[in-house]
């Protein structure tokens, strides 16, 4: 019933200083409520902005991970998971996103 979940994200470059924030959004289009764990890797390029991930989310910085675990989707209703990055390297000019 999460098959129509999807990632987002705010900027699709960053530039020196700026921040993104991905969306994690859990829809369930289920007749019944959902419990679901969730991780998203980090690639290497970015790195994540301590403090920010939403709804009990957690990072794992020896993993590169960011994890939530028992989130409660609702039947015909939608979660929405957010955190955010920045460059993980000093850039001098905008760089593509990739995660």
């Amino acid at each position: 019933p999460l098959a129509g979940s999807v990632k987002l994200v705010s900027r699709g470059l960053l530039g020196p200083g700026q921040e993104a924030t991905y969306t994690i959004l859990l829809n369930n289009s289920g007749t019944g409520a959902v419990e679901a764990d969730v991780s998203d890797l980090l690639p290497a390029a970015l790195s994540y902005v301590a403090g920010s991930a939403t709804n009990g989310g957690s990072y794992n910085s020896a993993t590169r991970t960011l994890s939530w675990d028992g989130v409660e989707v609702p039947s015909g209703g939608s979660v929405s998971l957010q955190f955010r990055v920045t460059p993980a390297t000093a850039v001098s000019s905008n760089q593509v996103v990739v995660n």
